[in-house]
């Protein structure tokens, strides 16, 4: 087994505001079913904005493991109904051999264009697609525009049959490793965990489980800018920077990833590089398909730098982190207890 760690470096910044616009009063404005005032709360808000609030929607309806994907459409159609830019449907649809579920979605995303003659604004329904990967399943995908994607484990991603508009703008849920193809002339934007990650072309890995709390970008090539909830200035990364920002606390962590540390699960890697126990047990959750218990919050939050990169099963690379003998780890079946 060949083991690599590394030592790093991070900034811990300073909480930020909460948007302006949250759920909450987004909802409370719908259904007061008041036209002006609805009105009023859509002039005050940005695509980003809109999109955000969107995507928390959605989010509320899939956190649910094993979820109904088309009920779950319903009841997202239910909740934003009156407004025409939230019109869905959905069909469900089987992916043979890539563990995957294709939901087919008419209009669940309006894009903006607006009449060549009276220069008005007008909403063009566009058709999405969903694609899912199951516990232990990965699979990876072209989208319209040549872009490269790969799923890791676990992960819901949201993108149109065709990009129209000034951006390209997919929905996360999950792990994703990207490819951007190049378009100076329109920009690539993934939305996360309320984060907004904006490109033209570069390569870069975004994680982001609902789960998890976090939605953290790493930088291999390339440049890109991560907008956060609250923050009136985007967060610019250059190659070699993480950017890990945390939805609860509102605040966020930058530090540098060695060139051979990078996010590599695609080609069978397993990373846990600036990751806590805790959160390594949740990826191996994900990739093995176990339950993973930790008895000692102190063992949880020990913190590591390490990349198996020999196709390690889930006791070897629990045995190596525990070189120093710090836990102890006792193992029935698919159900691992940590102490």
């Amino acid at each position: 087994m060949f083991l690599r760690i590394y030592c790093g470096t991070r900034r811990m910044c300073t909480p930020m505001d909460k948007n302006k616009h949250n759920k909450k009063d987004f909802l409370d404005t719908l259904d007061s079913k008041d036209p002006e005032r609805i009105g009023r709360m859509l002039s005050e808000m940005s695509d980003s904005d809109f999109a955000r609030l969107g995507q928390d929607l959605w989010d509320d309806e899939v956190h649910e493991e094993n979820v109904d994907t088309e009920g779950a459409f319903r009841s997202f159609k239910a909740r934003a109904g009156c407004l025409e830019r939230l019109a869905v449907s959905a069909v469900r649809l089987a992916v043979a051999g890539v563990a995957a579920v294709v939901v087919a979605v008419a209009g669940f995303w309006a894009g903006m264009s607006y009449d060549k003659e009276s220069g008005e604004p007008s909403v063009q329904a566009v058709a999405w697609t969903e694609c899912c990967t199951d516990y232990g399943k990965t699979s990876s995908l072209v989208l319209p525009d040549s872009t490269r994607v790969w799923l890791n484990s676990a992960s819901r991603l949201l993108y149109p049959e065709k990009f129209t508009g000034e951006t390209r703008e997919i929905y996360l849920s999950g792990e994703i490793y990207i490819e951007v193809e190049k378009d100076s002339l329109h920009p690539f934007i993934v939305n996360a965990g309320g984060a907004e990650i904006r490109v033209t072309g570069t390569r870069f890995n975004v994680k982001a489980y609902q789960e998890d709390c976090t939605v953290t970008t790493t930088l291999i090539e390339g440049g890109v800018d991560v907008s956060l909830p609250g923050r009136d200035v985007p967060v610019t990364l250059v190659p070699g920077n993480a950017l890990s920002y945390d939805i609860k606390r509102q605040d966020y962590d930058l530090y540098q990833v060695a060139p051979g540390s990078y996010p590599s699960w695609y080609e069978g890697e397993f990373n846990a590089y600036h990751m806590t126990l805790a959160q390594i047990a949740r990826d191996l959750e994900r990739r093995f398909g176990v339950d993973i218990v930790i008895r000692n919050p102190e063992v949880a939050d020990e913190m590591f730098y390490a990349s198996f990169v020999n196709g390690e099963d889930v006791d070897m690379i629990l045995a190596a982190l525990n070189i120093d003998g710090s836990f102890m780890v006792r193992r029935d079946g698919n159900f691992i207890d940590i102490y």
